[in-house]
């Protein structure tokens, strides 16, 4: 039985993004389609059971069933003021989003403006 920690991280690769599992809690993202993410960027999904099988969802489901109980983290190290590193994140997050919509795994484009990411 392959995991849903597993299953996502294959899928990721699979589909352009460099990615790895770490401690079997979270995939770090470490870019897509060749380009690697900016250095200061820590950008990872974490999921509520890494170690179940994929979850069923409903085909209303604004997401792909491998993206069933993640959530998209984004964070920036950069040495800057804290308003600055929200942004960074916010406007880093909307392009992550972007690019898993483009694969397929959220059924929703993300919003135009990166300030109206959450």
């Amino acid at each position: 039985m392959k995991t849903h920690i597993e299953t996502l991280n294959e899928y990721l690769n699979t589909n352009g993004f460099q990615s790895s599992v770490w401690q079997n809690r979270r995939i770090y993202l470490n870019g897509f389609k060749g380009n690697k993410y900016d250095r200061d960027i820590k950008a990872y999904i974490e999921i509520d059971e890494p170690l179940d099988e994929v979850p069923e969802v409903s085909e209303s489901s604004p997401v792909h069933p491998l993206m069933a109980g993640c959530a998209v983290k984004v964070f920036s190290n950069a040495d800057q003021d804290r308003q600055w590193l929200v942004n960074r994140s916010k406007q880093f997050k909307r392009g992550v989003a972007v690019q898993l919509h483009a694969t397929g795994l959220l059924k929703d484009a993300p919003p135009e403006d990166w300030r109206e990411m959450a």
